[in-house]
């Protein structure tokens, strides 16, 4: 999750888009009034293999639209309204890369990418956020490539310091690798891992697909034992016809052993990179994982408040039997998802319009 600590900010100026892919950024803006709230965003027209650009400007005294989800405190004060608001859809699955730039360097300017979602009493605006990005940490922030599902997707521009233009770049389909994850960046839980195995369902917008990365995020569930240099048994498993659960009695095509890497699990949520791995397929699902020792400080991190992706599944007799994951919050009840931390890099081969 790239965010930030910040004072709350107000909005944007009116902004202006163009949508070119064609068309060169210093190329003269027209401007339009608009996209005050995701209702009103707006569109962006991006086809297959191709890339589409809007151009905005935005000011930290202007006032913007507010999102719950944004304003909570687990986006670690990053709150304030946003200021601009876009919106692309995709007919089919496909890998996107979102970019921002800035025309001043001294502005910080963040975006978020939100999905659309039917939970009103967690999310009342109808979206949820799952990636986001900031000009606090790189000047050129993306989103992606990663995966991402047929849908009507928003994006919303934020500026926290300064006024700045931007250009904001969508990429569909022509980058030649992406990422694969059921999480939406957030986590809410640390599970504990120990002497169980855990897999995520992952599917590839197009074939054949290669795996080259696993990433792990984790974290000791309970703050006290360090789970460092604790060996996990790194398993991969296919799915050619795709069809939602990991065929019972499927043989694992990748097994190997990896140490954990010396690292603060206590106090921090670590990313754990796992390679390389050089599995392909041709069709369906992937569905990558690890076993663990019986040991306290392995905890997998579980967004529960994302999309009802219902992609993580844990076995308890070393893989003989796999059950979708189901957790609970603090009153006992069910959350409404559990999407474990278990995330993929693949290779795809060349874009087909």
């Amino acid at each position: 999750m790239y965010i930030g600590k910040s004072k709350p900010c107000a909005a944007v100026m009116a902004f202006a888009l163009l949508v070119m892919s064609s068309l060169p950024i210093s190329a003269p803006m027209a401007r339009a009034q608009g996209g005050a709230s995701p209702n009103t965003a707006q569109p962006i027209t991006v086809g297959g293999c191709s890339s589409a650009m809007a151009f905005g400007s935005a000011s930290s005294t202007d006032p913007g639209y507010p999102v719950a989800q944004v304003n909570a405190a687990y986006y670690e004060g990053l709150n304030g309204p946003i200021h601009d608001w876009y919106s692309f859809s995709l007919n089919r699955p496909d890998n996107v890369k979102i970019e921002l730039t800035r025309s001043n360097p001294a502005a910080q300017l963040d975006f978020f990418l939100f999905a659309p979602i039917s939970r009103p009493n967690q999310h009342p605006e109808g979206i949820v956020c799952i990636d986001n990005h900031s000009t606090k940490y790189t000047s050129t922030p993306a989103i992606g490539p990663r995966r991402l599902e047929a849908a009507q997707y928003v994006i919303g521009v934020r500026a926290h310091i300064a006024l700045s233009n931007y250009t904001l770049t969508i990429t569909r389909g022509i980058m030649p690798s992406e990422q694969l994850f059921a999480d939406h960046r957030i986590a809410w839980k640390s599970i504990p891992a120990g002497g169980f195995m855990f897999i995520n369902r992952l599917t590839p917008s197009r074939y054949p697909a290669t795996l080259d990365k696993i990433t792990l995020v984790l974290k000791s569930p309970d703050g006290k034992t360090d789970p460092s240099g604790q060996q996990l048994t790194i398993l991969v498993y296919a799915d050619p016809a795709g069809t939602g659960r990991l065929p019972v009695g499927a043989a694992p095509l990748f097994v190997s052993t990896r140490s954990l890497p010396v690292a603060n699990y206590l106090t921090k949520h670590q990313s754990v990179e796992l390679s390389p791995v050089g599995v392909q397929i041709s069709s369906g699902d992937l569905y990558a994982g690890f076993l663990a020792p019986n040991h306290n400080g392995i905890g997998l991190l579980f967004d529960t408040d994302g999309l009802p992706i219902n992609g993580s599944f844990v076995s308890r007799d070393n893989g003989a039997t796999f059950s979708p994951v189901t957790l609970t919050d603090f009153t006992g009840a069910p959350t409404p998802v559990a999407n474990a931390f278990i995330r993929a890099t693949v290779t795809l081969p060349p874009c087909i319009p």
